[in-house]
Protein backbone atom coordinates (compact mmCIF):
# COMPACT_ATOMS: atom_id res chain seq x y z
CA UNK A 1 0.00 0.00 0.00
CA UNK A 2 1.34 3.42 -0.96
CA UNK A 3 1.96 6.03 1.71
CA UNK A 4 0.76 8.66 -0.74
CA UNK A 5 -2.79 9.78 -1.44
CA UNK A 6 -3.74 12.45 -3.96
CA UNK A 7 -7.09 13.85 -4.97
CA UNK A 8 -8.09 16.63 -7.33
CA UNK A 9 -10.16 19.35 -5.66
CA UNK A 10 -10.77 21.58 -8.65
CA UNK A 11 -9.86 22.27 -12.27
CA UNK A 12 -9.71 25.36 -14.47
CA UNK A 13 -8.49 24.95 -18.08
CA UNK A 14 -5.09 23.21 -17.77
CA UNK A 15 -4.64 24.10 -14.10
CA UNK A 16 -5.81 22.03 -11.17
CA UNK A 17 -5.90 22.27 -7.40
CA UNK A 18 -5.25 19.16 -5.38
CA UNK A 19 -4.53 17.68 -2.00
CA UNK A 20 -1.55 15.43 -1.35
CA UNK A 21 -1.52 13.36 1.82
CA UNK A 22 1.43 11.50 3.34
CA UNK A 23 2.08 10.00 6.76
CA UNK A 24 3.15 13.46 8.01
CA UNK A 25 0.14 15.42 6.88
CA UNK A 26 -1.55 17.21 4.01
CA UNK A 27 -0.01 19.33 1.26
CA UNK A 28 -2.31 21.61 -0.72
CA UNK A 29 -1.19 21.84 -4.35
CA UNK A 30 0.11 23.78 -6.14
CA UNK A 31 2.59 24.49 -3.37
CA UNK A 32 5.73 26.51 -2.74
CA UNK A 33 8.33 24.09 -1.42
CA UNK A 34 11.25 25.77 0.39
CA UNK A 35 14.64 24.13 -0.04
CA UNK A 36 16.37 23.05 3.15
CA UNK A 37 19.40 21.40 1.56
CA UNK A 38 20.65 20.00 4.85
CA UNK A 39 17.31 19.81 6.60
CA UNK A 40 16.77 23.44 7.59
CA UNK A 41 16.14 26.88 6.09
CA UNK A 42 18.86 29.40 6.90
CA UNK A 43 17.66 32.27 9.05
CA UNK A 44 14.14 30.86 9.56
CA UNK A 45 12.99 28.67 12.45
CA UNK A 46 10.54 25.80 12.04
CA UNK A 47 8.13 27.70 14.29
CA UNK A 48 8.20 30.60 11.82
CA UNK A 49 7.75 28.20 8.90
CA UNK A 50 4.69 26.70 10.57
CA UNK A 51 3.22 30.17 11.12
CA UNK A 52 3.72 30.87 7.41
CA UNK A 53 1.81 27.69 6.58
CA UNK A 54 4.74 25.71 5.20
CA UNK A 55 3.51 22.17 4.58
CA UNK A 56 6.55 20.52 2.99
CA UNK A 57 10.33 20.88 2.99
CA UNK A 58 12.75 19.74 0.30
CA UNK A 59 15.99 18.19 1.56
CA UNK A 60 18.98 16.97 -0.44
CA UNK A 61 20.06 13.36 -0.28
CA UNK A 62 23.65 13.86 -1.42
CA UNK A 63 24.43 16.69 0.99
CA UNK A 64 22.78 14.95 3.95
CA UNK A 65 24.78 11.86 3.03
CA UNK A 66 27.95 13.91 3.45
CA UNK A 67 26.92 15.82 6.56
CA UNK A 68 25.89 14.70 9.10
CA UNK A 69 25.61 11.25 7.40
CA UNK A 70 22.25 9.58 6.85
CA UNK A 71 23.10 6.77 9.29
CA UNK A 72 23.35 9.38 12.04
CA UNK A 73 19.95 10.77 11.02
CA UNK A 74 18.45 7.26 10.94
CA UNK A 75 19.83 6.43 14.39
CA UNK A 76 18.06 9.50 15.78
CA UNK A 77 14.66 8.56 14.36
CA UNK A 78 14.86 10.08 10.87
CA UNK A 79 14.92 13.63 9.58
CA UNK A 80 11.69 14.65 11.31
CA UNK A 81 12.92 13.78 14.81
CA UNK A 82 16.48 14.84 14.03
CA UNK A 83 15.40 18.34 13.02
CA UNK A 84 12.20 18.65 15.03
CA UNK A 85 10.10 19.12 11.88
CA UNK A 86 6.63 17.61 12.06
CA UNK A 87 5.45 18.23 8.50
CA UNK A 88 6.25 16.58 5.19
CA UNK A 89 9.71 16.06 3.71
CA UNK A 90 10.56 15.43 0.07
CA UNK A 91 14.10 14.34 -0.75
CA UNK A 92 15.86 15.01 -4.02
CA UNK A 93 17.70 11.95 -5.29
CA UNK A 94 21.07 13.70 -5.52
CA UNK A 95 20.78 13.88 -9.29
CA UNK A 96 20.84 17.67 -9.44
CA UNK A 97 24.42 17.60 -8.17
CA UNK A 98 25.36 16.21 -11.59
CA UNK A 99 24.80 19.80 -12.70
CA UNK A 100 25.74 21.87 -9.66
CA UNK A 101 28.88 19.78 -8.99
CA UNK A 102 29.54 18.75 -12.59
CA UNK A 103 33.28 19.41 -12.33
CA UNK A 104 33.44 17.03 -9.35
CA UNK A 105 31.30 14.27 -10.88
CA UNK A 106 31.98 11.26 -13.11
CA UNK A 107 28.83 9.80 -14.67
CA UNK A 108 28.49 6.29 -16.07
CA UNK A 109 25.91 3.51 -16.26
CA UNK A 110 26.58 2.39 -12.70
CA UNK A 111 25.86 5.81 -11.23
CA UNK A 112 27.70 9.00 -10.36
CA UNK A 113 31.00 9.25 -8.52
CA UNK A 114 31.16 12.54 -6.65
CA UNK A 115 34.15 14.17 -5.06
CA UNK A 116 33.15 16.12 -1.96
CA UNK A 117 33.58 19.89 -2.42
CA UNK A 118 34.53 20.05 1.27
CA UNK A 119 37.30 17.48 1.75
CA UNK A 120 37.56 15.50 -1.50
CA UNK A 121 35.87 12.39 -0.09
CA UNK A 122 34.43 10.21 -2.85
CA UNK A 123 30.85 8.95 -2.90
CA UNK A 124 29.52 6.54 -5.52
CA UNK A 125 25.85 7.44 -5.83
CA UNK A 126 24.03 4.64 -7.62
CA UNK A 127 20.24 4.28 -7.92
CA UNK A 128 20.40 1.70 -5.13
CA UNK A 129 22.54 3.95 -2.93
CA UNK A 130 20.20 6.89 -3.46
CA UNK A 131 17.26 4.78 -2.27
CA UNK A 132 19.24 3.55 0.73
CA UNK A 133 20.14 7.10 1.77
CA UNK A 134 16.58 8.36 1.33
CA UNK A 135 15.23 5.51 3.46
CA UNK A 136 17.74 6.36 6.18
CA UNK A 137 16.70 10.02 6.01
CA UNK A 138 13.08 8.95 6.51
CA UNK A 139 11.67 10.86 3.56
CA UNK A 140 7.92 11.03 2.91
CA UNK A 141 8.37 11.47 -0.85
CA UNK A 142 11.45 10.02 -2.53
CA UNK A 143 12.85 10.82 -5.94
CA UNK A 144 14.45 8.29 -8.25
CA UNK A 145 18.00 9.03 -9.32
CA UNK A 146 17.97 10.58 -12.78
CA UNK A 147 20.74 11.45 -15.22
CA UNK A 148 20.47 15.24 -15.20
CA UNK A 149 21.77 17.24 -18.16
CA UNK A 150 22.74 20.92 -17.79
CA UNK A 151 20.15 23.26 -19.29
CA UNK A 152 22.72 24.83 -21.62
CA UNK A 153 23.71 21.50 -23.16
CA UNK A 154 23.02 21.33 -26.92
CA UNK A 155 24.23 17.77 -27.50
CA UNK A 156 21.19 15.76 -28.67
CA UNK A 157 23.00 12.46 -28.15
CA UNK A 158 23.69 13.40 -24.52
CA UNK A 159 19.99 14.19 -23.99
CA UNK A 160 18.98 10.87 -25.53
CA UNK A 161 21.55 8.99 -23.44
CA UNK A 162 20.29 10.70 -20.27
CA UNK A 163 16.63 9.92 -20.98
CA UNK A 164 17.18 6.22 -21.63
CA UNK A 165 19.64 5.89 -18.75
CA UNK A 166 17.12 7.52 -16.42
CA UNK A 167 14.51 4.92 -17.41
CA UNK A 168 16.98 2.14 -16.56
CA UNK A 169 17.87 3.84 -13.28
CA UNK A 170 14.18 4.17 -12.37
CA UNK A 171 13.82 0.39 -12.71
CA UNK A 172 16.80 -0.09 -10.39
CA UNK A 173 15.41 2.43 -7.89
CA UNK A 174 12.05 0.66 -7.81
CA UNK A 175 13.70 -2.71 -7.17
CA UNK A 176 15.86 -1.26 -4.41
CA UNK A 177 12.83 0.45 -2.86
CA UNK A 178 10.73 -2.71 -2.91
CA UNK A 179 13.26 -4.86 -1.06
CA UNK A 180 13.53 -2.43 1.85
CA UNK A 181 11.94 -3.41 5.16
CA UNK A 182 9.86 -0.25 5.39
CA UNK A 183 9.20 1.18 8.83
CA UNK A 184 6.48 3.36 7.32
CA UNK A 185 4.57 3.58 4.08
CA UNK A 186 6.70 5.80 1.88
CA UNK A 187 5.69 7.52 -1.31
CA UNK A 188 7.84 7.12 -4.40
CA UNK A 189 7.92 9.67 -7.18
CA UNK A 190 10.05 10.58 -10.15
CA UNK A 191 10.89 13.77 -11.95
CA UNK A 192 12.31 13.79 -15.45
CA UNK A 193 11.97 16.12 -18.40
CA UNK A 194 13.18 15.00 -21.81
CA UNK A 195 13.53 17.90 -24.19
CA UNK A 196 13.49 17.52 -27.95
CA UNK A 197 15.91 20.00 -29.46
CA UNK A 198 14.29 22.33 -31.95
CA UNK A 199 15.89 22.82 -35.35
CA UNK A 200 16.02 26.15 -37.13
CA UNK A 201 16.07 26.34 -40.92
Amino acid sequence: MSGLEFKVLGKATCARRGQLKTRHGVVETPVFMPVGTQGAIKGVTFEEMNKMGCQILLCNTYHLGLRPDTKVIDSLGGIHDFKGWGNNVLTDSGGFQMVSLLELAEINEEGVKFQSPMDGTEMMLTPEKSMELQHEIGSDIMMALDDVVPAMCTDEKRFEEACYRTIRWIDRCIKAHEVKDLKNNVSFSQKQICLESSRVG
